[in-house]
């Protein structure tokens, strides 16, 4: 069996060994959702690395696989759980050049063994299990990125949608650097609050990895998004 697995293949697996970041991507697929091109290496693949990997992360990426950008994203087994998420205990990489993805990949098998994944391990009474699955995915040039979430996290109301959006990369979001705007959809109805976007995360100027920039001036104060994007 194939060691990299596309999306379209995950169907036929038993989805236990892809973690839960590849089973939500999974999800997002089957309903049709637009998901940057990705795939999964199994946690049940031996953490060794071989030509014949490379060999078909280059088949699965296309004639051009040396020219675009990629996400190496973990996929622990019990990551992004209902119980436990394991939020910043792996590492994930963005804006990889495909002659890094053999490194990226072997970096994020070792951070399943980390001291810091162990110990948030003992806090939360979790078994100890070092397989983790890993995700290459397309980097595209993000304008806007965000959170988007079917029920408001705050107040649980399932008839009211969620974004939080920020300009560029949604690294500055999830790490809590960068404060964002927050718009509530309910009906046709669009609240929104918005933040004093002065910073951005981008690609960085060498074309590898990310760089915190300022916003341009004339973009700090007004929404990241538009109504019609909000309401897409």
């Amino acid at each position: 069996m194939s060691s990299v697995l596309q999306h379209n293949d995950i169907k036929n697996l038993d989805t236990k060994y892809i973690g839960g970041k590849a089973r939500n991507l999974h999800q997002l697929n089957s309903l049709d959702v637009r998901v940057p091109k990705w795939c999964v290496i199994s946690a049940n693949v031996p953490q060794e690395f071989t030509e014949n990997l490379l060999e078909e992360l280059r088949s699965f990426f296309g004639d051009d696989f040396e020219k675009q950008q990629y996400a190496v994203r973990s996929s622990a087994l019990d990551e992004d759980g209902t119980q436990h998420s394991f939020a910043g205990q792996f590492e994930s990489y963005l804006h990889v050049p495909f002659h890094q993805v053999k490194e990226r990949i072997e970096d994020v098998w070792k951070s399943a063994s980390s001291e810091r994944v162990q110990n948030y391990r003992k806090q939360n009474k979790l078994a100890e299990d070092n397989r983790i699955a890993v995700i290459i995915q397309q980097m595209i040039p993000a304008e806007v990125s965000g959170v988007g979430f079917g029920a408001d996290p705050v107040t649980g109301d399932g008839d009211t949608r969620v974004i939080s959006a920020v300009y560029g990369l949604g690294e500055g979001l999830v790490s809590g650097a960068l404060d964002a705007d927050t718009f509530r959809v309910k009906g046709d109805t669009i609240k929104q609050e918005l933040a004093r976007k002065t910073e951005q995360f981008v690609l960085s100027d060498n074309g590898q990895g990310i760089a915190k920039v300022p916003v341009e001036r004339d973009k700090i104060d007004i929404p990241s998004l538009s109504e019609h994007q909000v309401k897409e």
